[in-house]
């Protein structure tokens, strides 16, 4: 979903009373980061918590996928969020902390719960011991130089940047049509007069 989609159901909401969004389901691993340049920091204005799905980009994150089930993955092996250059980008950096952590696993999802407005991570276990292995994630708390090096290899998408200031003009025309409809607090409440301006 766009941004500016959401925001006009935040907007809406509030408008005319109606139960408001409070949390966001979105697409969001360490081979996905996309939604770090508009949806989150909207969520994060919004007060709006995360619940993001596929925090193992479909078990991409959790190394080596020998199983039926992987093998089976068109998903996974053809959609090119999860290209082969990507995969081998996490691929080092999992090596480089390999010596500090206990799986692969843990550390993607660790990178997630260390994110803001940060709720809880939707995992797919199919075995009783990846829950435990998610469950420990909890305990671990990276640090600001370890969470860079995760981060570093990401290639942002530069497709997505031409489209940037077309959906930002959307924003703003939606919030103009509801402060234009009498409802003084849909443009400000939300904070996107602010930081569409900056």
């Amino acid at each position: 979903m766009p941004a500016y989609r959401f925001a006009q159901m935040i907007a809406l909401a509030e408008h005319k009373g109606y139960a408001r969004p409070v949390a966001m389901q979105n697409l969001y691993n360490l081979l996905q980061r996309e939604e770090e340049r508009e949806m989150i920091p909207l969520c994060y204005e919004a007060g709006v918590g995360l619940i993001p799905y596929s925090p193992l980009a479909r078990g991409v994150l959790a190394g080596p996928r020998k199983t039926e089930r992987a093998r089976e993955d068109k998903q996974a092996s053809q959609n090119d969020l999860f290209a082969t250059a990507t995969r081998r980008s996490s691929r080092s950096w999992s090596r480089s902390l390999a010596r500090a952590r206990p799986s692969r696993p843990q550390i993607a999802l660790a990178w997630c719960l260390a994110k803001p407005v940060m709720a809880a991570p939707i995992i797919g276990a199919t075995k009783l011991s990846y829950l435990d292995d998610a469950a420990a994630a909890t305990d671990i708390a990276l640090t600001g130089e370890e969470i860079a090096a995760l981060e570093a290899p990401y290639q942002w998408r530069a497709g997505r940047v031409a489209g940037l200031a077309a959906e930002a003009s959307k924003i703003v025309a939606s919030c103009e049509d509801i402060h234009r409809a009498g409802h003084p607090t849909g443009w400000h409440r939300c904070g996107l007069r602010r930081r569409v301006a900056s």
